[in-house]
C-alpha cells in the first residue's frame, strides 16, 4: 500500500487477526519519491506446518529490505489451497471513507497514478536491484536466511 507521504506500506490477512481488518506495517525508513521508477520485490512464504506461526512476508525497494512480517500463520490446515497457487495484483488507497482518498497538500482531493510493468511471479526468492535489472542471483547465504 502507498501511505500519506509515500510512506510505503504492507497490507497482510492471517490466521491470528481479532478484527475485520488486516494488519498493515509502515516502513519505518521509507518512502516513494514522485518522478522516479523502483524495483520493488515481494516475497511470501506460507508457515509449515499448518499449526506453526512461522510465515512471513518481506518487502524490498531496490534490493533493500523496507518491511518485513514475522512469525504469521495464514494457514490453519495443510491441504494444496492452503499453499500459494496464484496471485492476485490490486492497487489502491486503502480505507472505506474518503479521509484515505488521495489529496494534495492543501488537503483537496487529487488525481494521482502509478505505472507497474514487469511483474513476475518466482517459486523462490528473485529480488530486483532496480527497475529494469533482471531478478539478483541468490547466494547460498540468502537462500539458507530467507528459505522458500
Amino acid at each position: 500500500m502507498f501511505g500519506r507521504r509515500g510512506v510505503a506500506k504492507t497490507y497482510v490477512y492471517h490466521q491470528a487477526l481479532t478484527g475485520e481488518f488486516g494488519q498493515s506495517v509502515n516502513a519505518k525508513d521509507f518512502s516513494f519519491q514522485t518522478g522516479r521508477y523502483y524495483a520493488i520485490s515481494y516475497h511470501v512464504r506460507v508457515n509449515d506446518p499448518p499449526s506453526a506461526a512461522n510465515g512471513f512476508a518481506v518487502l524490498y525497494v531496490d534490493g533493500q529490505e523496507v518491511v518485513r512480517h514475522d512469525n504469521i500463520r495464514y494457514r490453519a490446515v495443510d491441504t494444496p489451497g492452503s499453499m500459494i497457487n496464484s496471485i492476485y495484483f490490486s492497487t489502491f488507497h486503502g480505507g472505506h471513507t474518503p479521509d484515505f482518498a488521495p489529496k494534495a497538500e492543501n488537503g483537496a482531493y487529487t488525481s494521482v497514478c502509478a505505472y507497474f510493468d514487469n511483474i513476475a511471479a518466482y517459486p523462490r526468492l528473485n529480488i530486483r536491484e532496480a527497475p529494469g535489472d533482471e531478478p539478483a542471483r541468490t547466494s547460498r547465504r540468502q537462500r539458507r536466511n530467507n528459505p522458500s
